[in-house]
C-alpha cells in the first residue's frame, strides 16, 4: 500500500528567474522549464542529505528563508531507519512515537547543516507546523500540540548558529486543529503577530492570533 515509508533523501534546487531555470546547490543548471527540462531525480547535485527509506521522514515539512536568504527546514523523522513487519499509510504507534524533529539549514558558503533531533520530543507529540523569523534571525517553530489544548513553540537563536532549543506551550483552550502551514505573512512581517485559523470543536474554523515573545 502507498506509504511515506518510502520517502527519503534532503534535496535542493534554487532559481533566480521565479522557476524558469535551476540550479543545484554547488550552482550548476539543471532544468530549463523553457525549455521542457524539468528538474529529476537524476540531476546531479541536488542531494545535500543522504536520508534512507524507513526512516519515515515527513515529505509535508516546513521551510522558510532568514534575513540572508538562507533556507531552513523543519520536519520529523526517525533517528535511524525502522521497518515493521507491515506496511501502511502510517506508521504503526512504535515507531510514530520515535519521530524526532530535525532542523537542515544551508549556509552561506552552500553547506547544509543541522540534521540531528533538536529537542527532547514528547513520544508521538509531533505534527506539521509553521516557521516564522525575527529580525535577528530568531527562529520561531510552532507546532499543534498533540498532547495538550494549544500549539507547542520552539524557539532558537541565530547567535548559536541554532543549537540551542528551549519549547514552551502556547495554551488555547478548545482546539481541535489547525491549518499547519499558511499563517497570514503580512500581519507577521508589520506587526510581529502570528495568526493562523485553527479548528474549533467539529465544525466552524477561527483565527488564532499570537505574539511571540523571544528570550
Amino acid at each position: 500500500s502507498a506509504t511515506w515509508a518510502s520517502n527519503h533523501d534532503l534535496h535542493y534546487a534554487y532559481s533566480d528567474d521565479s522557476g524558469r531555470t535551476w540550479h543545484n546547490n554547488a550552482g550548476q543548471k539543471i532544468a530549463d522549464t523553457a525549455e521542457d527540462d524539468p528538474i529529476e531525480l537524476s540531476d546531479p547535485g541536488i542531494v545535500v542529505r543522504e536520508i534512507p527509506v524507513f526512516s519515515w521522514i515527513m515529505n509535508a515539512g516546513c521551510m522558510a528563508l532568514d534575513s540572508k536568504n538562507r533556507p531552513h527546514v523543519i520536519t520529523y523523522k526517525l533517528p535511524s531507519p525502522q521497518k515493521p513487519d507491515e506496511l501502511a499509510h502510517n506508521p504503526p504507534a512504535e515507531i510514530f512515537q520515535d519521530l524526532r524533529f530535525v532542523h537542515y539549514w544551508r549556509s552561506e558558503d552552500g553547506t547544509w547543516r543541522g540534521g540531528e533531533p533538536i529537542v527532547e520530543t514528547e513520544e508521538g507529540n509531533v505534527a506539521r507546523g509553521d516557521i516564522v523569523f525575527e529580525a535577528d534571525d530568531t527562529l520561531y517553530f510552532v507546532h499543534p500540540d498533540r498532547k495538550r489544548a494549544g500549539f507547542r513553540c520552539l524557539e532558537s537563536c541565530a547567535a548559536d548558529q541554532w543549537q540551542r532549543w528551549r519549547t514552551y506551550l502556547l495554551p488555547v483552550e478548545n482546539v481541535a486543529g489547525r491549518d499547519a502551514s499558511k499563517h497570514d505573512r503580512c500581519r507577521w512581517a508589520k506587526e510581529g503577530i502570528l495568526s493562523f485559523t485553527a479548528q474549533f470543536g467539529r465544525q466552524g474554523f477561527g483565527i488564532i492570533d499570537l505574539r511571540l515573545q523571544g528570550e
